[in-house]
Parts: structure tokens; sequence; C-alpha cells
């Protein structure tokens, strides 16, 4: 019958339920709001206009059946007197009792100005199905399914899961199944997932005694069709992503915490803006992580054709620490000007990266031209195929993770835990890998208010192609309250690395921490750390010292004060010691009013200051108005930003908002003078103005 049959009974049936007896059983809310924007982008302004009307209709046609119908309208004028529509009706229907809860949902949106939006137009059903008896030792099921079509790609999944609670055992079981394409890109996926998990767990000798296991097993089959193209390549997609982040940074070999994640980007979504490359920024940088799947092509695609993307060059860098991204990541370069080529009906960059095999890959838009708006990356891998015109790949995956603990209350001031975990995994590729933990800790109490725990881990993995890692790990932590007003702890840790048997790297790292109540309104907080690590395969040594002091003072019943101090001492870094001291003020003067006030100050061969004053007023019950006030520099600008906000409930049908912002942005002399991109200006002035009305009521 097809989606798109499935679409046309679903908006017809909604049009007939909300029409039908809309005054009968059940609540009709309306709800409509006018938005107007306007704002200016260097010299010019920019006005738009946004019209949203909302009704939501609820249904109770029986005790245990209730349906939900909603339609929203929405309008949108531009500067150039442009007009874009869109309705998006939606149609809810549950029927809950003593045996089952039942769900169906499903909403599409209409663009009316588009042509030929039958075909065009998005749709979601899903629906799911839960058992609802409260049974003792009954099984808890539930049954689920989804269709979802987006213009020439849809995705049709289910799923069954069974939760079942046995007191001194519980068993998992979740069976799913997922079929996707696309057909611009001729690819189909069929997946099946089976993924069980038995846990028990036994007190013995009145607690004193327990006794944990736990084993998982999971399979994945997979089999995806790819077309092939007139040059004879076939391209799959990555199987293995887990990760997208996204940054500005000039020193893209360099580690960086500019790097933050950006789902946006891995979203599935082509239209909406994910980030901008912008030439008066720092260069772009977009990195993913992958399990050292090969990669051959990465997308990156645009949302306007890019007018001249010849002169866009693009830099390749990748990292195989299979950590978090910081500044300690270490990057190698593996080009700065990757092979490029641009496809203007897509709308997409494809660099040419192939036979990349690592854990994260870093593609940086290198010194670029113009301003464009990116909204998705993608990353494929080539197959060549000869005489044929797709190509179909299975693949298998096992996995088994086994658990087992046991905690022994030796008496109350001395305590004993063990865990062991085993990790298997077999693929059909030849990947195979485990790894196994073993870690115990002791936690004894010599005196009423002295704990010491001391801790140990052993860590191995194994994986074809790759040598063996073994971390070990010996912790000592002490804390005690030495005095009613301190509490402090001490500890000390040794980590070691072998790489199949060797001896490559050790580090120890000293903490002291403590928390002093100095007057009874004024805490203090003292954090203190030294790492020193010992690469013994180089000979290299290094060391990293931190320090953090922090006061919190409660100056009156309306008044809290707080002041930070931090500094980082890394012997690697040739920045110096950088400081940074932030301290904040919040002060509610009175019922109707609230004062805040935050500033910081960072020392380092790029120092920066930020202060921010802020004000909350509330004159009426109904009307709310926020005052804020920014102050930033830096070694390169300066900038400031001046923001106000006003909410008022005319009543309880009828708000208004009112937003407004204005930023100036001077460059520092020396740096204005430093600049040769003639598209970023010294100084600009940008402002917005918001207003939005919203109408809301209800009727039987």
């Amino acid at each position: 019958m097809g989606v798109r049959v499935v679409r046309g009974m679903l908006l017809n049936a909604l049009i007939a339920l909300i029409s039908y007896d809309i005054a009968g059983a059940g609540m009709v809310d309306v709800n409509a709001s006018w938005k107007y924007i306007i704002d200016n982008k260097g010299s010019a302004s920019d006005m738009t206009n946004t019209y949203n009307l909302n009704i939501n209709l609820d249904q109770e046609i029986t005790e245990t059946i209730s349906l939900n119908e909603t339609l929203r309208y929405n309008i949108q004028i531009d500067e150039e007197k442009e007009t874009t529509q869109s309705v998006t009706p939606n149609l809810s229907l549950t029927v809950d009792n003593d045996i089952f809860l039942f769900d169906l949902s499903s909403t599409t949106t209409i663009d009316i100005d588009k042509e030929e939006t039958d075909e065009d137009n998005p749709i979601s059903v899903r629906c799911s199905v839960n058992s609802a008896w409260e049974k003792k030792l009954w099984p808890d099921l539930r049954l689920d399914l989804g269709v979802n079509d987006i213009d020439d790609s849809g995705n049709f999944d289910s799923g069954l899961t069974l939760d079942w609670d046995l007191d001194i055992f519980t068993i998992y079981y979740r069976f799913s199944q997922n079929t996707s394409s696309d057909d611009i890109e001729g690819s189909e996926s069929k997946s099946m997932d089976h993924n069980a998990r038995f846990e028990a767990s036994q007190p013995f000798w009145d607690n004193r005694l327990i006794l944990s296991f736990s084993q998982q097993f999971t399979i994945n089959n997979m089999e995806s069709t790819a077309s092939v193209d007139e040059s004879g390549f076939a391209y799959f997609q990555i199987m293995t992503w887990t990760q997208t982040l996204s940054g500005y940074d000039d020193s893209p070999d360099k580690g960086s915490t500019a790097l933050t994640a950006n789902n946006l980007l891995s979203d599935n979504d082509v239209e909406t803006d994910a980030v901008e490359i912008d030439p008066g920024e720092e260069d772009l940088n977009i990195v993913i992580k992958v399990n050292r799947e090969q990669i051959d092509i990465f997308y990156i695609y645009t949302k306007e054709d890019v007018s001249n993307p010849a002169a866009f060059q693009w830099g390749v860098y990748y990292s195989d620490d299979d950590v978090d991204i910081d500044d300690t990541t270490e990057w190698t370069k593996l080009t700065t000007d990757a092979p490029t080529t641009y496809n203007s009906s897509k709308k997409r960059f494809a660099v040419d990266v192939s036979r990349f095999y690592d854990t994260y890959i870093k593609v940086v838009a290198v010194n670029p031209p113009s301003e464009i708006t990116v909204t998705e990356v993608d990353a494929r891998r080539r197959v060549t195929s000869k005489g044929q015109t797709s190509v179909t790949e299975e693949s298998d995956k096992t996995e088994s993770i086994t658990d087992f603990a046991i905690d022994l209350s030796i008496t109350p001031d001395l305590s004993i835990s063990c865990s062991t975990t085993l990790q298997s995994t077999d693929s059909s590729d030849g990947d195979e890998s485990s790894q196994r933990t073993i870690s115990s800790s002791v936690r004894w109490m010599p005196f009423p208010d002295m704990e010491t725990t001391l801790s140990v881990s052993d860590s191995l993995s194994q994986a074809i192609d790759e040598p063996d890692e073994t971390n070990r790990s010996y912790a000592l932590n002490i804390s005690s309250p030495i005095l009613p007003t301190l509490d402090v702890s001490v500890g000390v840790t040794r980590g070691e690395k072998y790489e199949d048997g060797a001896h490559t790297n050790t580090n120890h790292t000293f903490t002291v921490t403590s928390t002093a109540l100095l007057f009874p309104d004024l805490n203090a907080d003292l954090n203190l750390s030294a790492t020193l690590s010992d690469d013994i395969e180089t000979g290299k040594t290094s060391s990293t010292r931190n320090a953090e002091l922090g006061f919190t003072a409660r100056l009156n019943p309306k008044m809290t004060a707080t002041l930070d101090i931090g500094a980082t001492d890394d012997s690697e870094s040739e920045e110096g010691i950088p400081i940074d001291i932030e301290s904040s003020l919040n002060w509610r003067v009175s019922e109707f009013l609230s004062l805040n006030g935050r500033g910081s100050y960072s020392w380092a061969d790029d120092p920066s200051m930020k202060l921010i004053l802020g004000a909350s007023l509330a004159p009426t019950e109904k009307v709310r108005m926020n005052f804020d006030v920014e102050h930033d520099q830096s070694e390169d600008e300066t900038s400031q930003t001046y923001s106000m906000g006003c909410t008022w409930n005319m009543n309880r049908h009828v708000t208004l908002e009112l937003d407004g912002d204005y930023k100036t942005t001077q460059m520092n002399p020396d740096e204005a003078a430093a600049d040769t991109n003639a598209t970023k200006e010294e100084d600009e002035n940008l402002w917005s103005i918001t207003a939005e009305l919203t109408v809301r009521f209800s009727a039987l």
C-alpha cells in the first residue's frame, strides 16, 4: 500500500476527527502567536514575520480510549516579502486498560508553497503496546513499530522487549529489526539485533556478604546494498561512528578544548544549520570518532550552493588516542590540501581521505574564502566493482560481557569488594578483541573519624594486529575531619602501562582536598593535585600541577558571593602558568528585584576578561523584566553586549514578549593593523529586536 497512501489515510482521518463533533466530549485548545524580528547583519537590516496557529483537541471516547488531534499552521514572511507556509497535523490514539497500554501516533508536515507536496512531505508513524498488569513474577512486555519517510529516504523499525523480575534474578531480552533506504544514494540496509541479559544478586549472613553476577550477549546481523556509480564505485556508510564534534581552531595539529559535541552535524538533516564557516573566525574543525573503520570519502553538506567551491581548501588530521578530546590529544597531519570535489545538485563537498584507518579523523576548512553554512557531515567506505549495478555486503557481530562482584563486610569498620569483567567481541570481518578487568578495594576505619581506602585494578586489552595493552593502578586515599570545621582528604595513585608485557609508562598522581568552615557564613575549598609521568620507552618525563581555591560567603540572608582562583602548571606547555579568577554576587533585594554580577579574568599568553551585570524586575505579578550588560575583552578584540527582555501576561489568554540586544565589537589596534582579511570589519555593531504575541483559549 505504501507510506504515502498511509499518509493520505491518516490526514483524511485527522481532518474528519477534528471536524466531527468538535464541541462534543473533550477540550479544544487554540494557540495563536505572532512573532516579529528585526535585526541587522553588517549594515543591512532584516525583518521577519512569523504567524503560528495551533489547534489541539482532546477527546475521551470511553474511560479507556482517548484521542488527541493537533493541527499547526505556520506562515513566515521575510524581508523580501517571500512567504513560506506549512501545516503539521498530528493524530494520537491511546487505549489504557488493566491488561495493556496501546499508543498510536502519526505526524506529517505539508509545505504549502512547494510543488508536488504529496511527494515531498515527511511522515512519521509510531505504535507501541505495553503490558499493564502489575502482578508479581509476571513479565513486562513491549512491542513497538515505527515508520519514517523523509523526502527520498525511508526507515522502518520494529522491536520486542521482555523484562522479567524473578526476585533472585532478572531476565532481559530485546529483539529489534530495522530497514532503511536512501533513493538519492541508491543504498539500502537491513539490520537485526538480539540483546539478552541475565542478572542475579544474593545476600548472605544478614547482608554481610553480597554476591552479584550478570551475563550479557549481543548479536548483530547487517546486510547493506549500495548502487555502483558511473566510475565503478559503491559507497557504504560507516557503522562504528559514535561521536561528532566541531570547533574553531587555527592550530589543528595541537590538542584543543575548543572542540565540543555537535549532534546537528550527524542527525540526517541536511536543511538545518549546524555550524558556520566564517573567514572572520578561526578555521572550522570537524571531528568524528570511529572504531578504526575504513573511511575513503568525507562529505560536508552546505545549506546553499557554493559559488566558488574550488577556492576552499580542506586539511585532514587524525589521532589514535581512544580518549576524550582535550589539550593533550595528539594530532597527526595527513594533508593540508586534500583532493576535493563539489556536487552542486547535492550541495556537498567530497573530501578524499582514501584508506583512512584510525580512531578520530579531523577535517579543517583552511583559510576559507567566504562564509558558508554547514548542515551535515557524512563518511563513506568505497568498494570497487566491475560489471555490477549494485554491491551487497553482510556482516555479523557477537559481543559477550560477564560481570562478577563480591562485597564482604567483615566488621562495621572493615569491608572488602572485588569485581571482575570479561568482554569479548567477534565479527565476520575478522575484528576480534577481548578485555579483562579485575578491580578490588579495601575500606578500613581504624578510628571513628578516619577512613582509609586502598584500591587495585588490572585491565588487559587484546585485539588482532594490535599489541596487548595492560593498565594497572594502585590507589590509597585517607580522609578525616581533622577539626569540627575542617575536612581533609589525601590520596596517591600509581598507574602503569604495558604493551606486549613491556613496561612503557608510569605515572603518579598526588591529591589533597580540604573543606573548611572559616566563619559561620564563610566556606572555603582547596584542591591541590600533581601528576608526574615517566615515558620509559623515550626516557621523557613530564609533570602537571593544579591548584584551585574557592570561597563562598553568605553576606546576609539575601546576598551570596563566591570567589574561585585556579592555576595550572604543565611542564610541556610553553605558555607559562595560566591563572583564572572568577567571582559572582547574587542579591535578592526584594520579592520584585534581584541583582547579579559575575566577572572572570584569565592570565595567560592570550589574557581575557569578562564582566556580566544583570537585574531581574517584577513590578507586578503579570510583568517580568530582565536587563543584562556583558563586557568581553581578549587580546584580539573587545565587545559589549546589552540585552533586555520583558514578558507581560496581560491575562490568562494573552501574553506579550519583547526581547532586544545590541552588541558592539572593536578589534584592538595591533590586531586590526595585522589583519589582512578584507572581509572582516574592524568595528562591528549588531542588534536585534523580537516581539511575540500569543493568544490562547480553550473550549468544551
